[in-house]
């Protein structure tokens, strides 16, 4: 597969019809290396408008550290499993919390045991398929 054509594709046929139109974000999209991103065994389908079953709930240990960590789904809460894998001074960006109420957190961990959260805003998203779930009062 012609990984350079599959990205021109993808912006030509899939994001300028979005009428995303902005040059610099065009450019970034044409080198950033999508395929980079997902589990080698998807790495062909970086570029098709779709879904892929990676699962990143528990984060990608083996690259690990990293110096920004994005999530892109709700999680009840962020596990250790993905706060262990950013940089001291590194941060990651979370949706946390349950339907309806969740929030919008930056945090940075400023330590190798300490973690700084602040809480941006509240919204509501998909939440994160696999995303391991706290523990819960039962009768």
């Amino acid at each position: 597969m012609d990984l350079e054509k599959a990205r021109f594709n993808m912006i030509e046929q899939q994001i300028r019809p979005w009428d995303v139109l902005d040059q610099e974000i065009l450019d970034l999209l044409a080198v950033v290396k999508r395929e980079q991103f997902v589990p080698q065994a998807y790495a062909a389908l970086a570029f098709v408008d779709m879904e892929t079953e990676g699962n990143a709930a528990t984060g990608w240990a083996a690259s690990a550290p990293y110096d920004v960590i994005c999530i892109s789904g709700a999680l009840p809460c962020v596990p250790a499993s993905i706060l262990s894998q950013v940089k001291v001074g590194g941060r990651i960006a979370a949706i946390v919390g349950a339907l309806p109420a969740m929030e919008a957190q930056l945090i940075t961990r400023v330590s190798e045991t300490e973690y700084k959260t602040v809480n941006l805003f509240e919204t509501a998203i998909t939440p994160l398929i696999g995303a391991e779930q706290p523990s819960r009062f039962q009768f």
